[in-house]
This record gives C-alpha cells, sequence and structure tokens, in this order.
C-alpha cells in the first residue's frame, strides 16, 4: 500500500507544481507580464479608490476588489453604479454582470466587461493584470491598482494568480 500512496503524493506536487507555474506564465503574443509575488490577503477596503474620478472606472476598479475579496452583492451593487455611469459600450455589459445570480455567473460576465476595459487611458498607478488560468486557460484580463495582484476570476481560491504587463 505504500508505493501508491507515495506515487499519488508524487503526483500532487506535481500538480500543484505545475498549477503555480502556469499562474505568472503567458505564452500569447501579447506584450510580456511581470510576475508579482505571491503575498498576504489585503484587507477588504470599499473605499480604497478615492483617488479615482466617480465614474465607470472607479465602479470598475471597486467590483473588481469585491470580486477578488469574493465579495458577490458588494461587487453587484458596484457594477449596477458601474452601469450608470457607462457609456453605450460598457452600459450593456456592467449591466448584464450587475444581475447575475451568483458569484461564479458574475465573474464570467466580468471578463467581457474586462476586455473592453482595456482600451480606456488608464490613471498613474493603474495597470491591467492577466490570468493565463482563469475560464479554463483560456486567460482573462482585468484592470486593477499596481502591487500585489488581486484576481478577480479566483478570489481567495487562487488570489494571486496572475501578472501585470509590463510596459509597453
Amino acid at each position: 500500500m505504500a508505493p501508491i500512496t507515495s506515487i499519488a503524493a508524487s503526483a500532487v506536487s506535481l500538480l500543484l507544481a505545475l498549477l503555480c507555474t502556469a499562474c505568472g506564465e503567458y505564452s500569447d503574443s501579447a506584450p510580456p507580464l511581470e510576475l508579482v509575488s505571491n503575498g498576504e490577503l489585503a484587507p477588504y477596503e470599499p473605499g480604497a479608490f478615492g483617488d479615482i474620478a466617480e465614474g465607470a472606472l472607479k465602479h470598475y476598479l471597486i467590483a473588481a476588489d469585491a470580486l477578488a475579496h469574493d465579495r458577490f452583492a458588494e461587487a453587484r451593487v458596484a457594477l449596477g453604479a458601474m452601469a450608470k455611469h457607462a457609456d453605450d459600450t460598457l452600459e450593456p455589459l456592467a449591466a448584464t454582470a450587475a444581475g447575475a445570480s451568483d458569484i461564479e455567473t458574475l465573474r464570467r460576465s466580468f471578463k467581457p466587461l474586462s476586455a473592453k476595459m482595456l482600451a480606456i487611458d488608464l490613471p498613474q498607478g493603474y495597470a491591467v493584470a492577466f490570468c493565463p488560468m482563469a475560464f479554463d486557460y483560456e486567460g482573462g484580463h482585468w484592470i486593477q491598482a499596481e502591487g500585489e495582484i488581486m484576481n478577480p476570476y479566483y478570489g481567495s481560491g487562487m488570489l494571486h494568480c496572475g501578472a501585470f504587463k509590463k510596459g509597453e
């Protein structure tokens, strides 16, 4: 019985190593990414975006942070507010996400919203992040404050999985 246990433990170790390695890699033709070190869970601070003017970006950032902290209700509220401030391109995407019935559906609807948000000019201190593992390895981008990666697609499950795009 011991050899089977040893093989199983080796297989689990290999799988975990592959998963951790995949988080910081990105092999698409997009600009290179910079892996950010893993750290402790940052506290949830809904008022943390006081430096951003009232508007779609501010509510998007609040929603992304809420998702990273597994706060479904707060993310929905932020996306509802975003829909009210958004242009005709973003409004239906934000409204769809705000209407999600559960956090996984909300995270899936956050991906196309994030893809549209990538076209905006980012204020100083904010950057585009990417997780290659999100959505069964399709990957997903989002915008967040520079610093520790806070993955809205995985939340506490793999909070720091991802990397920032390096300067273009």
